[in-house]
């Protein structure tokens, strides 16, 4: 059974949802990096915030997941704790949010994650914003160890 038909189509909704209330409005950049820090906190998607291109990475990553946990159902697939968001799979208490270069073609946003419980565990990824007509939306991460998430999914896809 494949899940990524209805994964983009869930994605797509929230695009367009997303896009004609929340960020149909906000040209700032920093305000899409805030919002994609709370998703983070939350342990939520942030579909709605994701270039469309991205969008099918992820279904094509979640699909090429489900085929490698069809064929070892006793195992742990790629993606077996879900897309990942940030460098570490732990899920931060707070993130902040500082531009570092914005074009008219790109954003680049350090979000700097930290955790209450372990005050030095804390590091910084790089959001990559593309703009669309109706906003900036986040086209890739760059993660702190020098990898990014288009990095991870494609790996996910590539794996045989």
């Amino acid at each position: 059974m494949h899940r990524f038909p209805a994964l983009i189509a869930l994605a797509l909704s929230a695009l367009l949802t997303t896009t004609s209330s929340a960020l149909a409005q906000p040209e700032d950049a920093i305000e899409v990096g805030r919002i994609f820090c709370k998703y983070v906190i939350e342990d939520t998607e942030p579909m709605g915030l994701l270039t469309p291109e991205l969008i099918f990475v992820i279904g094509d990553a979640m699909a090429r997941n489900a085929e490698i946990q069809a064929a070892a159902p006793d195992e742990k697939p790629p993606l077996g704790d879900g897309i990942p968001w940030t460098s570490f799979p732990d899920r931060p208490d707070k993130c902040d949010v500082e531009e570092t270069s914005v074009t008219e073609v790109e954003a680049r946003l350090a979000v700097t994650y930290g955790f209450n419980d372990w005050p030095d565990a804390g590091f910084t990824d790089t959001l990559v914003l593309k703009p669309l007509p109706l906003g900036w939306f986040v086209d890739d991460v760059l993660f702190v160890e020098g990898t990014t998430l288009r990095e991870a999914l494609t790996d996910v896809i590539a794996d045989d």
